[in-house]
């Protein structure tokens, strides 16, 4: 999926730019030059929107209407997030889903959630745990508030 956001430039002291983005703000870099700078901000962007992702917060809304700083340049970074085939540890995918590790292995064994094993390790596909989270609640026990 392709996510575009406004990052606005500016030149720091060390003769680079400083990259921040006004709609997330953990989400700053630097570069050395213009280049190295829009290509490091593609990198912060992409980290913190996986991270957004992963851990089902929703995204802001883009302001593309925003006042640039004085000083600075805004250019509309894009990214490409493959969030299809992306990989989170059952661990992981137990804190999203609420439940307990073992009812993650549960979930893998009866195939209602698509997983692969890497050195001994169950990695859980991202989307797999999405599309779990849509799925309206079955009956029984509710889930784990402190898992």
């Amino acid at each position: 999926m392709r996510f575009n956001y406004p990052g606005y430039f500016e030149p720091n002291e060390l003769d680079g730019y400083s990259v921040w983005f006004p709609d997330l703000p953990e989400c700053h870099t630097d570069g050395d030059n213009l280049d190295d700078a829009v290509n490091m901000a593609a990198e912060a962007l992409e980290l913190v929107i996986e991270s957004y992702i992963e851990n089902g917060r929703v995204l802001p809304e883009p302001s593309l209407d925003a006042r640039v700083p004085e000083g600075a340049r805004e250019l509309l970074v894009s990214v490409d997030v493959d969030s299809e085939n992306r990989l989170v540890t059952a661990r992981d995918a137990a804190r999203m889903l609420g439940v307990r590790d073992a009812r993650v292995r549960q979930l893998i064994l009866k195939g209602a959630l698509l997983a692969r094993k890497q050195a001994g390790v169950n990695f859980v596909y991202l989307r797999s745990v999405l599309d779990r989270l849509q799925e309206a609640p079955a009956g029984g026990r509710p889930r784990s508030a402190s898992a």
